[in-house]
């Protein structure tokens, strides 16, 4: 569980960093704001992929479900991150240095945002599956 905290963290600090140099030319408060803004955003927006794909899954003790939710949706936040948070952040730098247009950096963000949410299907179905894999593993060991 360490490890995989450890890397959580690591993806990060990874995420954050090359959404920071994505950035170019835009000011520090205002790429500290839009890393924790967006950070946040991310975060509701794994929490309910994971609550839809709890549907279904069969916890034996209410308990177990905060644990494992945590632990999921700290993974999964950073892997959407690396999709959605640090290509908006790279659209933004370009707009902010005119090598791009308004609508050119519009057309951008609903492109991946259409992609995004073609992920978030597959991976609520994904993190169902997870969820179930981790109760067989608890129910092999008890």
């Amino acid at each position: 569980m360490a490890f995989i905290i450890l890397v959580t963290i690591i993806l990060f600090l990874v995420l954050f960093g090359w959404t920071w140099s994505n950035m170019i030319g835009i000011e520090q408060n205002k790429k500290i704001a839009y890393i924790f803004i967006s950070t946040i955003i991310m975060f509701c927006i794994t929490f309910v992929i994971f609550t839809i794909s709890k549907t279904g899954v069969k916890y034996e003790n209410e308990n177990m479900v905060v644990p494992i939710r945590n632990l999921l949706v700290s993974v999964f936040t950073a892997f959407n991150g690396y999709i959605v948070i640090q290509y908006i952040a790279k659209v933004l730098g370009k707009l902010n240095e005119e090598e791009i247009e308004l609508s050119e950096a519009k057309r951008r963000i609903i492109k991946i945002l259409v992609i995004f949410l073609v992920i978030a299907v597959i991976e609520c179905w994904y993190l169902k599956h997870i969820q179930n894999g981790i109760l067989g593993v608890y129910n092999l060991n008890r």
